[in-house]
């Protein structure tokens, strides 16, 4: 068995991904380790993860005038897309991400705007690949509150027609909600400036091997140079983990077999087929005896020596194996 055996997952290259995505990166590796720009919230659900340290989170060390300048960075986008209803967040990132580098926030909003605006003095703070991570952040911070005050409304409204078919004659009472874990983003976000600021963060933060997990397929395709869903390569489907919370998530027994299947097709033994590595992945997955129809199909690294060895015009080299959750197949 190779001596990487339980290495934790690494999150690329955003903090948050939907919940399940998630809590399978935890599943898969028993902790994900995320990288931060600069110290920033997290949601409930995945601040308690951190405290039972199933997930790790690593930040730069920024002076407290560094922290207001980001603050004052994200408070002016989101509030220039909060006065721009047709213009969605998604799309504003996509048009300052292919922007040049350097631009500051005042000449992108203007782009934006669509009209000129004058070069700044060489002391404007110009738009940062960190800054957009944050930004992406902020974004999902806000989408995880909206998912879950739907679903808090959404549960309540079940409760009142229970209630009322189990007593049509009482009153119908407003329950307080319960605590919901937060769902997220399944979004593809394609920020190439993004994503090259976050090698840079792995190369400070996180220098040691990891494997790498992520649920968008642009940086997959990115570090491979192949198309995940045109490539020969076979996706793995998943049955449903469920929440973060969820009864796997939390079985020494469960994590220990499943963690070493994934071992075993990720550094398989010599003479070890991969695709008998891969077969008994899967039969451990059906043992486990959870619902079949997931949300998730899981693509490993392609089988391809060079691939690992060649630099990635985005990251300082892939020596890292690099996992990928597709959505299931409709």
């Amino acid at each position: 068995m190779s001596s990487n055996f339980y290495q934790p997952a690494l999150v690329c290259p955003y903090t948050l991904m939907e919940e399940e995505a998630l809590a399978w990166s935890i599943f898969l590796f028993g902790q994900a380790v995320l990288l931060h720009p600069y110290p920033l919230p997290l949601p409930v659900s995945v601040q308690s993860l951190a405290d039972q340290e199933k997930i790790q989170v690593r930040s730069l060390e920024q002076t407290p005038a560094a922290i207001r300048e980001n603050d004052r960075f994200l408070s002016g986008i989101k509030q220039y897309v909060a006065d721009n209803p047709g213009r969605g967040f998604l799309k504003y990132l996509e048009e300052a991400a292919s922007l040049e580098e350097g631009e500051t926030q005042e000449e992108i909003t203007a782009v934006l705007k669509g009209r000129p605006f004058p070069k700044p003095p060489q002391e404007s703070s110009s738009l940062k690949g960190s800054l957009l991570l944050c930004l992406v952040h902020e974004w999902m911070m806000q989408e995880w509150e909206v998912e879950t005050s739907l679903a808090a409304v959404q549960e309540q409204e079940k409760n009142l027609i229970q209630g009322w078919r189990e007593n049509p004659e009482e009153e119908p009472i407003w329950k307080s909600a319960n605590p919901l874990v937060l769902k997220g983003i399944e979004a593809e976000i394609h920020c190439p400036p993004a994503l090259a600021a976050w090698w840079e963060l792995k190369n400070t933060l996180a220098p040691e091997p990891f494997t790498l997990f992520t649920a968008q397929q642009w940086v997959w395709a990115n570090y491979y140079n192949l198309d995940p869903e045109e490539s020969r390569i076979h996706s793995i489907p998943l049955p449903y983990l469920g929440s973060l919370a969820t009864a796997p998530l939390q079985n020494p027994d469960f994590n220990r077999i499943i963690r070493s299947k994934v071992e075993e097709v990720l550094h398989p033994a010599p003479a070890f087929a991969p695709r008998r590595a891969i077969d008994d992945f899967q039969k451990a997955l059906l043992e486990l005896g959870l619902p079949s129809e997931g949300k998730y199909r899981l693509l490993f690294p392609p089988d391809l020596p060079s691939s690992l060895s060649t630099p990635s015009s985005s990251g300082p080299g892939n020596s890292d194996p690099l996992i990928l959750l597709l959505p299931a197949l409709i």
